[in-house]
């Protein structure tokens, strides 16, 4: 069945310029925020504009989509961070996978390096707790490895198509072998030990600040003893405690919707989250004696119900090997079966 271009997803990956889309980009926004740009002592000023227009006019544009990172986004303007870059990305002895692309300022000398995901991570209010930790722990780890800029938010990055009337100011480095990275692709230069990091409030990156959040939430809500406590108000006050720059609302806002899908399922199923504690560890010991006693129930009428098989199948005639053959069971089950009915019968 043909793909519907018309609207959503679809169309806005379809009207990314098409030597882009070769790059391995596979989701995009519809409506991304674009920008001209900033210059050595220009702001930023920014407007949501189409998908098409973004990319065929503007210096500057949102490369995340409303609920995913389709990649990971580094600001390498600090000193010597470009060199690092081509030391551990493009040397003869480079130990870091290279970016799709890199896109230097000519002015101001800022640089952004892309590594495109093939499978892009949610995040908000669809952000799932593992891949979210994944990007959080990588992204944390390139960026203090690379020196990229902590005063980055993520949101804009330096548009990489090369036909936008802006293009001048630009230099493009487009990699030529690219393809989107899995995850796993890119911890591969890190010890096992960074890869279960978590983020804290000091995180360089935006999926660090995401995580730290989304993780803080999580520990907090998930005890029972907080049952009562808000979720965006947990969420608000995790992002204060963040260094510069902070999550902004709508980002904190969906991060709590996803910590609170979360806690209705924990509460459905009586368990109080994904993160232990020690009121958590006591509740679970309390179910595991419930548990436990209904499955010691549940074995007990399955044997009881196996032992009249045996007895109705004795009394018709059938040998222990065939009652074994026929009910599935061991032939010493059926002989410890058979004992405990003769004893039964004998008292």
């Amino acid at each position: 069945m043909p793909v519907d271009t018309s609207t959503g997803p679809a169309r806005a990956i379809a009207d990314v310029p098409e030597p882009i889309r070769q790059l391995g980009l596979i989701e995009a926004h519809s409506r991304p925020l674009a920008s001209q740009g900033k210059s050595i002592d220009g702001p930023y000023r920014s407007k949501r504009v189409s998908t098409y227009e973004a990319w065929r006019n503007w210096a500057e544009l949102e490369l995340r989509t409303p609920n995913s990172w389709p990649g990971m986004v580094l600001d390498l303007d600090g000193f010597g961070a470009i060199d690092l870059l081509c030391e551990l990305c493009f040397s003869p002895w480079a130990t870091y996978p290279p970016p799709l692309w890199v896109i230097t300022r000519r002015d101001s000398g800022n640089c952004h390096a892309v590594w495109l995901l093939d499978r892009p991570v949610l995040r908000g209010e669809k952000a799932q707790g593992r891949p979210l930790r994944f990007l959080a722990a990588i992204s944390e780890w390139y960026a203090s490895a690379l020196g990229a800029d902590a005063g980055f938010n993520g949101v804009l990055t330096h548009n990489p198509y090369d036909q936008h009337p802006y293009a001048a100011d630009f230099a493009f480095w487009h990699n030529p072998e690219s393809r989107p990275y899995a995850l796993a692709e890119l911890a591969e230069p890190m010890p096992a030990r960074a890869v279960r990091k978590p983020p804290t409030a000091q995180a360089r990156t935006e999926a660090g600040r995401n995580c730290y959040v989304f993780d803080g939430a999580c520990r907090i809500l998930g005890s029972p003893k907080n049952q009562g406590l808000d979720t965006l108000a947990v969420c608000e006050g995790l992002n204060a405690q963040l260094a510069l720059p902070q999550l902004p609302r709508p980002e904190v806002a969906g991060i709590a919707r996803s910590v609170g899908r979360y806690r209705r399922e924990w509460q459905e199923r009586g368990q109080f989250g994904e993160i232990g504690d020690s009121e958590r560890k006591a509740w679970g010991q309390r179910v595991g004696r419930v548990i436990g006693a209904r499955g010691n129930r549940t074995r007990q009428e399955r044997a009881q119900a196996r032992r009249r098989r045996v007895l109705l199948m004795a009394k018709t005639g059938h040998k222990p090997d065939a009652i074994a053959e026929q009910l599935g069971a061991h032939l010493a089950t059926v002989y410890r079966d058979l004992g405990a009915l003769s004893q039964t019968l004998n008292s």
